[in-house]
């Protein structure tokens, strides 16, 4: 399979938490964020970076966002993800795009294992962001 092909114009809270702030990189609605540690930025998290925090998520882009722009981030609850989804389908951050989202089975050699969220209709999921920070060997 691939990442979720993720329509940006959908992505909305149904339900959750969500905290603002402002974009350390190009973000765009769906995507799997993070907060940088050092420097407090909004980046695209990717499951096989070499950068430490960046290989788990702590939250999703309810928007899109320019460099230096302020994002708004889900980091709980219950979305509407902008793309298709399998009911009780598990879903990890990816390795292949920053920022995107694959099914569990798509899971490979070096990639940061990290549940992202889980189907809950077609088209909404529960947030979930669970990491064991290990990689796939």
């Amino acid at each position: 399979m691939s990442d979720l092909s993720i329509t940006a114009a959908n992505v909305v809270v149904v339900s959750g938490n969500t905290s603002t702030g402002t974009t350390g990189a190009a973000i765009t609605a769906g995507q799997a964020i993070y907060r940088d540690p050092v420097d407090k930025l909004w980046r695209p998290a990717k499951a096989n970076s070499a950068t430490p925090a960046a290989q788990a998520a702590s939250a999703i882009s309810l928007n899109d966002a320019a460099v230096g722009q302020p994002v708004t981030a889900m980091t709980s609850g219950t979305y509407t993800v902008g793309a298709t989804v399998t009911v009780g389908g598990v879903y990890v951050l990816s390795g292949a795009t920053a920022g995107g989202l694959a099914p569990i089975t798509d899971l490979t050699t070096g990639w940061y294992t990290q549940i992202a969220l889980i189907g809950l209709t077609s088209t909404t999921a529960k947030l979930v962001l669970a990491t064991a920070g290990v990689a796939v060997p």
